[in-house]
């Protein structure tokens, strides 16, 4: 009996530690039995990659903003260069002209200014003034032109030219921001040399639009606009009117526009 009872004793010790040592190997073998190890491996894993993508964004970032630096940095220069290429032309027209310091808008301050611009423009554009002579018929053309719409503008619609208001229409409509560079450039030279000049240039560029701004309330209160009209085409009838008036006024008064030698 007593020996039966030590077998019993001994086969549940062997038992036992064997439930014990497969219970540590399922411990040790188990992925969930140890979470906050394998978390811990993995973030450090996570961060590691994070930085490295960061590390390799950053530094594309440094290149693309070297990239866009660069390219500032030229076109910077581009723009310096080609801006003191422009003040150049333009010292180089002004100074090879007399200009007169003309008062007023009159034909031949158009004529005047209309030749200043295209030789200015002849520079700009690559040409040089002893091979090429600027156009003095469209000059010539274009001063009584702006005449023209002036004198009808003041004979049939009761215009008064006035040279603040003009100013402050070519101010107020941003008009010199809307030239191209070389042309800006022009007026700030010539605003430089004397303010009339810079006056009298404008006068030849906006002369137009300023006049029609200033009568077209009465031109068109002479005509209503038609049912399948819109605004835009009315406006354009009525300007296109009043300049075919400026133009049979032009053929009247200024018959060598026709012969072909204004």
């Amino acid at each position: 009996m007593a020996n039966r009872q030590k077998f019993f004793i001994i086969a549940g010790a062997i038992i036992l530690v064997a439930l014990s040592v497969l219970m540590l190997y399922l411990y040790q073998t188990d992925p969930t039995s140890y979470p906050i190890e394998r978390n811990n491996e993995q973030e450090q894993d996570t961060t590691v990659n994070e930085n490295t993508d960061n590390m390799e964004n950053i530094n594309i970032t440094n290149e693309n903003n070297n990239e866009n630096e660069e390219h500032l940095s030229d076109s910077t220069n581009e723009d310096e260069l080609e801006e003191k290429e422009y003040k150049e032309h333009a010292q180089t027209v002004i100074n090879e002209h007399y200009l007169p310091h003309h008062e007023y808008p009159t034909k031949q301050s158009f004529f005047d200014h209309a030749l200043l611009n295209q030789e200015y423009t002849m520079l700009t554009d690559g040409f040089h003034l002893e091979e090429e002579e600027a156009n003095e018929y469209d000059a010539r053309l274009t001063a009584i032109e702006l005449v023209s719409w002036l004198e009808v503008a003041q004979q049939r619609k009761g215009f008064e030219y006035n040279e603040n208001t003009f100013l402050s229409f070519v101010e107020n409509n941003g008009l010199r921001e809307e030239l191209e560079d070389s042309a800006r450039v022009f007026l700030n030279e010539l605003e430089k040399e004397n303010e009339l000049l810079l006056v009298r240039q404008l006068e030849f560029r906006f002369l137009k639009p300023y006049i029609w701004n200033e009568i077209k309330s009465d031109v068109m209160a002479t005509e209503e606009m038609k049912e399948d009209e819109t605004e835009e085409e009315y406006n354009f009838r009525m300007y296109y009117e009043f300049e075919q008036d400026v133009f049979e006024y032009l053929i009247e008064n200024y018959p060598e526009v026709v012969d072909g030698t204004p």
